[in-house]
């Protein structure tokens, strides 16, 4: 009977030694979880952020490059940059209103006749302009 006891004892043992070495590594893996989701989560925001900031640049890029089509008098080009600025800033303005109303502003702009070129001009400066002030810091 003794051997039948220290083995049940021993038993025991193991088994309270197991158990509480599952209770670590099971509270253990519940911290991890729980603060890599939030890592990711912060990851997540960072490059959303990220995706709307290139978005206001390519737009700024594009703007830029149809002032530039402008000045050569290449009014179908501009146009086309025009539109691509459009698109750009209706892509980072989904969350942002005022990116939303610069994109309609630049959807609205017209940039098809020679004897407007300088209100033309002057209307994508001020577009830039506004873009410049409602970019979002890096």
């Amino acid at each position: 009977m003794t051997t039948t006891g220290s083995f049940v004892v021993r038993l025991r043992k193991w088994a309270i030694v197991v158990g509480a070495a599952l209770v670590a590594i099971g509270i253990a893996w519940s911290v991890g979880y729980f603060m890599g989701a939030a890592g990711v989560g912060a990851a997540e925001d960072r490059a959303a952020a990220a995706e709307e900031r290139v978005a206001v640049l390519e737009a700024r890029q594009q703007l830029e490059l149809a002032l530039d089509a402008l000045d050569a008098r290449n009014f179908g080009i501009a146009g086309q940059r025009l539109r691509a600025a459009s698109e750009h800033l209706a892509r980072a303005g989904e969350d942002r209103e005022e990116l939303s109303e610069q994109a309609a502003a630049a959807a609205q702009a017209r940039v098809d006749s020679p004897a407007d070129l300088e209100r033309q001009k002057n209307d994508l400066r001020a577009l830039l302009e506004r873009l410049d002030g409602t970019a979002p810091a890096p």
